[in-house]
């Protein structure tokens, strides 16, 4: 059986896993009860530039996505799961700089929520360890997304083009104040939808050919209070 492909582990049985380059034979220890869903988030995260662990994501920019495999280690009762996955932390995980064993133990956090104290001094240093990596993946790609949208592509087309979320690029485009920069291409779309709802088009249909949202549009009526009598 490959539990790396399973959905959800057996009742009561967790496994420990790792994530080894093939290249230097360096593994990230971890456990999970769905170990297919763990893998994806893994390759998720790594390929946005945004893992826990930076030297794993360091590693994965050096040597590329093609020499990191997702392996089994052990199965072992739930009840078991944070101690076996201590000792192989503590045997093969040099990737788990953040989850050295005893600081804190596995699993020690479950379930617990850190002080506001501690997140603040938590964001401070991820964010110094993140200052050597250089930017994320998923800058370079808001960047691209933003080219587009400034040559009067719509939003959401943007990031499908660029390969980025729309969630990630509106957080990317408020941290660096890039939001009242959207209102004229956002109004001369609007103007553009409301003409061909003019011409007999429904909302629905005249914001999908334009590209804006039907929220944004709606918002624009209800701002320069234009009659949108009976249409949907």
């Amino acid at each position: 059986m490959n539990y790396t492909e399973l959905t959800y582990m057996p009742d009561g049985t967790a496994l420990i896993y790792a994530i080894q380059n093939k290249a230097t034979g360096k593994m990230y220890v971890g456990s999970t009860v769905e170990p297919h869903r763990r893998w994806v988030t893994h390759v998720r995260r790594l390929r946005a530039g945004e893992h826990t662990s930076f030297v794993l994501q360091k590693a994965w920019a050096k040597h590329g996505e093609p020499a990191f495999q997702y392996n089994p280690l052990l199965v072992c009762a739930r009840t078991d799961r944070n101690m076996y996955e201590a000792r192989m932390i503590s045997a093969l995980g040099e990737y788990n700089l953040m989850k050295d064993v005893g600081v804190p133990p596995a699993g020690a956090m479950r379930g617990r929520k850190h002080s506001a104290e501690t997140i603040v001094a938590m964001k401070k240093s991820a964010t110094a360890r993140w200052a050597s990596v250089g930017p994320r993946k998923s800058d370079l790609l808001c960047e691209t997304a933003w080219g587009l949208v400034e040559e009067g592509t719509p939003r959401y087309i943007a990031c499908k083009r660029a390969g980025v979320s729309h969630s990630t690029f509106w957080k990317w485009m408020k941290a660096r104040d890039l939001m009242a920069n959207l209102q004229p291409t956002c109004t001369k779309l609007c103007q553009e939808a409301w003409s061909l709802v003019l011409s007999g088009a429904t909302k629905s249909n005249a914001c999908i050919q334009v590209g804006v949202s039907h929220s944004t549009f709606w918002k624009w009526l209800a701002e320069t209070k234009a009659d949108i009598g009976g249409t949907s």
